[in-house]
C-alpha cells in the first residue's frame, strides 16, 4: 500500500491542492519488523527504498488508539488527518451469526477442511482458520483459499462416494509486495526457489 501510495502522492497533491511539504507517511507496526514472510535482505532493500522517499518505520509499537487527529501508541501520538488502516483480514460476521464456534468470525476446521460440529460441512475462504503443521492457523490469502477450494471439492466427491477425505496440504507459489508500478520484492517457489528484487 504504501509504495502505491507514495506514487499517487504528486498526482493527489497536484489534483488536490495539497501542501506537499506538510505531508509525513508513517508506517507503524506491532510486530519487531515488517514484510515477515520475505528473506531478510529482501525486507531491507524493500524498508531502505521506502525510507529513502521519506517514509517512517516504526516496529513494536501496537497502536492502542486512534481518535480524531492522532494515532496513539502507549504515551506516543502520531498527528493525522488521514489513517489508512491495513491490519489484515477479518471473516464475515455471518460466521458468528449462524452460530459456529469461532474467534475473530474464522471457524477452526479438521485438516479436510470440515466443520468439526458437521463432517458433512466444509469451510473455505476468508472464514476457515486452517491449521498449519507448525500448530498456527494459514494466513487468509487468496492463493490459500483456490487451495483450500481444490480440496474442499475432491473431499466432497470422496463423500458422495463413500470414500476417505485428504487432509489439507499446501506448497505456496510465492508472495510478492509491490513498492509501487515499477518496483517490489518477490520470493518465487516453481522452477526452483527465486529471490527478486528491484525495478521492473
Amino acid at each position: 500500500y504504501i509504495g502505491e501510495l507514495l506514487h499517487r502522492l504528486p498526482d493527489f497533491v497536484k489534483r488536490f491542492n495539497l501542501p506537499a511539504e506538510k505531508i509525513k507517511i508513517y508506517c507503524i507496526e506491532a510486530a519487531p519488523k515488517v514484510l515477515p514472510m520475505f528473506d531478510p535482505k529482501l525486507v531491507d532493500y524493500a524498508v531502505n527504498y521506502l525510507k529513502n522517499q521519506g517514509v517512517e518505520f516504526y516496529t513494536e509499537t501496537p497502536i492502542t488508539e486512534v481518535k480524531k487527529g492522532a494515532v496513539i501508541s502507549k504515551d506516543k501520538a502520531f498527528n493525522a488527518n488521514t489513517v489508512i488502516w491495513t491490519t489484515g483480514v477479518k471473516g464475515s460476521h455471518v460466521i458468528n451469526d449462524s452460530g459456529y464456534t469461532q474467534k475473530r468470525n474464522r471457524v477452526a476446521v479438521q485438516n479436510d477442511l470440515s466443520s468439526s460440529d458437521d463432517p458433512n460441512e466444509f469451510i473455505i475462504g476468508d472464514v476457515s482458520a486452517v491449521p498449519s503443521p507448525d500448530g498456527r492457523f494459514y494466513p487468509t490469502t487468496g492463493q490459500i483459499s483456490v487451495a483450500q477450494a481444490t480440496l474442499a471439492a475432491s473431499n466432497i466427491i470422496a463423500k458422495l462416494n463413500n470414500q476417505k477425505t485428504s487432509p489439507f496440504t499446501y506448497h505456496s507459489l510465492g508472495t510478492v509486495c509491490s513498492l509501487g508500478p515499477t518496483n517490489g520484492v518477490a520470493e518465487l517457489s516453481f522452477m526452483g526457489h527465486w529471490k527478486l528484487k528491484g525495478h521492473k
